[in-house]
């Protein structure tokens, strides 16, 4: 019997690039797309390329040809865009997407979304029987798409998985966590010592090559219609992150500052709306970047930014809970960010996206 083929999208991203080598592994066939010029694996045994733009109108149906199971993970994730540049790449073309895969008769569609989409709930704690409801454009995107592809997928009798991943950081990952690399640099460049906190509300996050492996062994084990949350073992305070960072670069930090949780929950909604304040702290961040890019000689893939949309999780817990997951079977390779950042950091290095000290 021939193996699986499964469509991988958005497949040059950090977790792409552990998906097609987590699912060469387990005996699939791989084709891998991304956009044009993205940079793509190079073709080898059971792994072909197919470039294209996901809002061209004859890419999905060039994509699905042959497939029997469709990855969809492509989309625009910087959370500071609004609907209107955010909707074609992540609600229309994944509507165009299903309609080719269900044309093609594709046998499974695996959608990621966000676990980001539950965070104006009132629990502070995450569970996937949870209603979803937006705070920002990006989540809203992801819940419709979720909201289009269930009835659908019932109606067309597709085997349907939506992964909701935590904040996901890793080798490769340029967006949301991966800013967090800069900043102990900028720190050792700019200030006389590395400053660190401690404390602060709760959040776990996933490593990017766990959330590929759980996406691998979802495609074989998760139950159709389901949603399921990707997020690490531990919830670790906000505050911990910054000194977890410098330490991973051989940092340590001179002064540690209880995190302050009080203050930020009562300032955390007004800076949510104070989109001018973070413009000015990001021309400041990225100019301070770039001088250390200069100095060092780096490459230019990150870009330190503060998302207004993000400071939920600086001012109120953020706890996604994974037992449905590891209830099939799943573990974590990287249970805590503790495990996973430090050789984050060092393949950031070891690449020249982030200075050596």
């Amino acid at each position: 019997m021939d193996p699986e083929t499964v469509l991988v999208t958005g497949a040059s991203g950090s977790v792409g690039h552990f998906m097609i080598e987590g699912f060469l592994s387990e005996g699939y066939k791989v084709v891998a797309s991304d956009l044009p010029n993205s940079p793509l694996p190079k073709r080898k045994k059971n792994l072909s390329v197919r470039a294209a733009d996901l809002t061209d109108p004859k890419a999905p149906a060039r994509l699905v040809k042959d497939v029997d199971v469709v990855v969809h993970t492509a989309a625009i994730i910087d959370i500071g865009l609004p609907f209107e540049r955010l909707e074609a790449v992540n609600l229309t073309a994944t509507k165009a997407l299903y309609q080719a895969a269900v044309k093609a008769g594709v046998k499974r569609f695996v959608f990621f979304s966000s676990g980001s989409a539950y965070q104006t709930h009132p629990s502070q704690t995450y569970t996937e029987d949870m209603p979803l409801t937006a705070g920002n454009d990006y989540e809203q995107t992801k819940i419709l798409g979720e909201e289009y592809l269930i009835p659908e997928s019932q109606k067309d009798k597709v085997d349907l998985v939506i992964i909701r991943p935590s904040l996901i950081y890793g080798p490769r990952g340029k967006m949301l966590g991966a800013a967090l690399a800069c900043i102990p640099p900028i720190m050792k460049e700019f200030l006389p010592v590395v400053i660190g906190l401690s404390g602060g509300p709760k959040s776990n996050w996933v490593h990017a090559e766990d959330v590929a492996r759980a996406t691998v062994h979802l495609t074989r084990h998760g139950k159709t219609g389901q949603a399921y949350n990707v997020c690490d073992d531990d919830a670790i305070p906000f505050g911990d992150i910054l000194p977890l960072a410098a330490s991973a670069y051989g940092l340590r930090s001179r002064i540690n500052i209880p995190y302050p949780l009080g203050l930020m929950t009562k300032v955390g909604p007004l800076l949510e709306r104070a989109g001018a304040v973070f413009g000015k702290v990001n021309q400041v961040l990225a100019g301070a970047w770039e001088r250390i890019c200069a100095k060092h000689g780096l490459e230019r893939e990150l870009v330190p930014k503060v998302d207004p949309e993000a400071m939920a999780y600086a001012y109120r817990h953020t706890i996604f809970v994974n037992d449905k997951l590891k209830a099939t079977g799943f573990t974590f390779k990287y249970p805590s960010i503790r495990d996973g950042l430090p050789p984050t950091i060092k393949w950031y290095q070891e690449n020249r996206w982030v200075p050596r000290y």
